[in-house]
């Protein structure tokens, strides 16, 4: 028979809620709003999307916060996403990413030429069109 509930740790404290209650979820309960800096969870010390269902007899939750390594990772890997996203339709784009010193990815331009100012702004509007649909990508449902 399943477990109906789990213990979630947190902060210092325990807690019971259903089994299944998302990361999200848990957030809310605690802060009463999603904070805006919170990308993703570490559960069981395992990082974890915010939509990650909560389950088990009693689990070790810890937000994972821009202001963090793992935050910072998680934000690069988005941006990285998104720009990957905003130019899948076009013929040319980024290409080869490459992680070099101090943690920053670059890329290549697939054309003969630097992509325009017009480009550039297009490419911009795509990937904030896409923060703002607010899927699954940034979980913060």
């Amino acid at each position: 028979m399943p477990n109906r509930t789990v213990v979630v740790g947190f902060n210092g404290s325990a807690g019971r809620f259903d089994s299944g209650t998302t990361v999200t979820q848990f957030l809310h309960s605690y802060f009463g709003e999603l904070p805006r800096d919170i990308l993703a969870a570490l559960v069981n010390r395992r990082m974890v999307m915010l939509d990650f269902p909560l389950r088990g007899l009693h689990v070790e939750l810890e937000a994972v916060r821009t202001s963090t390594r793992e935050g910072e990772a998680v934000a690069r890997r988005t941006a990285s996403l998104l720009l990957l996203e905003a130019t899948a339709s076009s013929t040319r784009g980024p290409s080869g990413r490459r992680a070099v010193a101090r943690r920053r990815y670059f890329y290549r331009w697939l054309a003969d030429r630097a992509p325009s100012e017009q480009e550039v702004a297009s490419i911009l509007r795509r990937m904030r069109k896409l923060c703002a649909e607010d899927g699954p990508s940034s979980a913060r449902s």
